[in-house]
């Protein structure tokens, strides 16, 4: 587990945060585009919605409900520039993984807990990288809207793995897999 944490310290650099934040004449716009616009929130919001799929039904709603609020919270950390942006970018590849491996190992309250801390450092990130002059509230709502529906999409595709297609546990275990990946890049 230590090599694990170490190696994710060296390479969480290139998760640094990407363009979406261009659509300044409409904050809401920009909030409802910009997860659609880099791997991190397509991950994010996806993936969670995928691994959920493989939790407790109160654990489903409990993690989007959890992601919600921590993105927010963390959103106003950001843009109050209470934290340095690049503890937030290691703080997603490290959440990411942690993430994953909780699901591997059926762990809930673990799985929760990385929860919260992605969307805070997610939040943190967006809120410090905040174009100026952008409504703040305006795009936190689309973000919070696109990133709810890119999580129920990622758990009914999960639901619907596990249920329809043979082999759709192994499946949803090897996007566990990808997720974490994908936070290492």
């Amino acid at each position: 587990m230590r090599f694990l944490l170490l190696a994710l310290l060296s390479v969480s650099s290139l998760a640094l945060a990407h363009p979406g934040h261009e659509y300044s004449h409409s904050a809401l716009l920009a909030g409802l585009l910009h997860p659609l616009s880099g791997l991190d929130h397509l991950t994010m919001g996806l993936g969670l919605g995928i691994l959920l799929a493989r939790t407790f039904k109160q654990a489903r709603f409990m993690g989007l409900a959890l992601l919600l609020v921590t993105v927010t919270g963390g959103f106003m950390l950001g843009m109050a520039h209470m934290v340095p942006v690049s503890i937030a970018e290691y703080g997603i590849v490290a959440s990411l993984v942690v993430l994953a491996v909780a699901l591997w190992q059926r762990s809930t309250s673990i799985f929760l807990a990385m929860v919260a801390l992605l969307g805070v450092f997610h939040g943190l990130a967006h809120g410090a990288e905040l174009g100026t002059g952008m409504n703040p509230l305006n795009f936190m709502l689309g973000m919070l809207v696109t990133l709810g529906a890119l999580y129920s999409v990622g758990l009914l595709a999960g639901q619907l793995i596990k249920r329809h297609i043979k082999q759709g546990e192994r499946i949803v275990a090897v996007l566990i897999g990808v997720v974490a990946l994908l936070g290492l890049t």
